[in-house]
């Protein structure tokens, strides 16, 4: 009986380090995006791609980017994201119209790889600007013009200290993919200023 108490005790000690964050199969522990990820997917935010995967260098389409903000956004207002008849990404279409996060005509096609700067609109669309508290003076980028497409929304997000671009020199890359790994870091900075 003694041993038997040991060996739940034992078990017990074990159950109660065990993370709950159910890592991701391609998300190796010391990856700089992997603390990113695990809080991502404990908000709710951000799920994998299937079979225990999360695809870290896979790249988001403008469905997936516009899901994430719209979670964000039901995660601050305490609300639901409607479940909603057609593709599986229309509830959060329809949420996003009706609360003002997108007009509904932005995107021809929510299946496309989203660029960097349609990632930042999304994003920054995600709370209200209120929420995004100037901690930086960006006023120039290297390759973010004022016609740039959402370059007010781009230098929302830098002077909030969510992007900080890819290089020593703020680039942002506004026309590039953007991949998963990137997005649940700058969606965490969103959700979690501190």
């Amino acid at each position: 009986l003694i041993c038997w108490g040991r060996q739940a005790l034992g078990l017990m000690s074990w159950l109660l380090t065990v993370p709950a964050f159910a890592a991701f199969s391609d998300v190796p522990e010391n990856a700089w995006y992997a603390a990113d990820v695990e809080a991502v997917q404990e908000y709710g935010i951000i799920n994998g791609v299937g079979d225990n995967r999360f695809d870290p260098e896979g790249t988001l389409t403008i469905a997936e980017a516009l899901t994430m903000a719209v979670r964000t956004n039901a995660r601050h207002n305490s609300a639901e994201v409607p479940v909603a008849e057609g593709a599986w990404y229309q509830g959060a279409v329809n949420y996003a119209t009706e609360n003002g996060m997108i007009s509904g005509t932005e995107f021809a096609d929510y299946n496309a790889n989203a660029t960097r700067a349609q990632m930042a609109y999304l994003f920054a669309n995600a709370l209200p600007e209120s929420e995004y508290t100037a901690i930086n003076d960006v006023t120039a980028l290297p390759d973010v013009k004022e016609q740039t497409q959402y370059s007010d929304e781009i230098f929302l997000l830098y002077n909030a200290g969510i992007l900080t671009g890819s290089d020593k020199y703020g680039t942002f890359k506004p026309d590039d993919t953007i991949i998963r790994a990137e997005a649940a870091a700058i969606i965490n900075r969103v959700v979690d200023p501190s």
